[in-house]
């Protein structure tokens, strides 16, 4: 069994490390724009990343999406209460055998097709998220996870089951975020938190466009509901989410983790289109 933190799980933080990552962003920019939404149906997250949003607003009820199918199998491998085990060491050795293991379930394809597959696959993605360079999911065009050993003295693990209670009225999705569409409607919220434009896309093997930015901030503009994004603050960006309707803003965003180590406060963009 995956050795776990001793003390109290905080359930309103995520559990994994995340480029990226949103809990900043919660209380002054996001909760208040869903708080003035209420009463809200669902949730609605089509990059839902390590739910530090959904988590943070404690939705009661969440449709959450990703293309990473890794990472949607974790979520709702937990969900089902399904106890992560783990074989391997804070070591190099260690790490390198289980990312080995992990590709190797990757390139046979068949790892979803039972539960010993699945929950495999999960504790290996957790494990690996905990022991990797700066928390950095990233895959190469092969589709194989490629980032290196985060030399950490200590790496602590959630107790995770804590998680189990919270994800009882989410659902979890494996897919492109048009796959969504069909399930939203006006009483819902949605955040989206794409790849930014211009920096790192190589969280999945097919990357993410500047045609795919402007589908996203297309297929957002139609929702019917409340919807709330993030991206990187260029002109282009800014330019066509104000075209479509959205109002923008710049914030700082302290970051935690980053593909190059760098902990500056970067500047990002929030857009967001209200209903009334």
């Amino acid at each position: 069994k995956i050795a776990q933190k001793r003390g109290s799980c905080d359930t309103t933080q995520p559990f994994l490390k995340w480029l990226g990552g949103k809990r900043s962003l919660v209380a002054e920019h996001i909760k208040p724009v869903y708080d003035r939404a209420k009463p809200i149906g669902k949730l609605v997250e089509p990059f839902c990343g390590s739910l530090a949003v959904s988590l943070g607003l404690q939705a009661e009820h969440a449709l959450l999406c990703d293309t990473n199918p890794y990472l949607v199998n974790l979520y709702q491998v937990l969900a089902q209460g399904h106890t992560l085990t783990q074989a391997y060491d804070n070591s190099a050795d260690d790490y390198y055998e289980a990312r080995d293991r992990f590709n190797d379930l990757i390139s046979k394809g068949c790892w979803e097709k039972t539960k010993c597959g699945r929950i495999e696959m999960a504790s290996l993605f957790y494990y690996i998220n905990r022991h990797c360079f700066n928390g950095l999911i990233r895959f190469n065009s092969r589709g194989q996870f490629n980032a290196a050993y985060g030399k950490y003295k200590q790496t602590w693990y959630e107790p995770l089951d804590a998680y189990q209670n919270q994800f009882a009225g989410w659902s979890f999705v494996n897919g492109d975020f048009e796959c969504l569409t069909k399930s939203i409607c006006e009483s819902d919220f949605v955040y989206a938190d794409p790849p930014y434009d211009t920096t790192f896309v190589g969280y999945t093997k097919e990357g993410f466009s500047w045609e795919d930015q402007v589908r996203l901030a297309e297929w957002l503009s139609a929702l019917p509901c409340t919807v709330v994004a993030s991206n990187s603050s260029t002109d282009r960006i800014k330019t066509l989410y104000r075209d479509l309707g959205f109002q923008t803003k710049d914030i700082k965003v302290a970051r935690f983790i980053s593909c190059d180590g760098n902990r500056e406060a970067a500047t990002e963009m929030l857009a967001v289109k209200e209903v009334a």
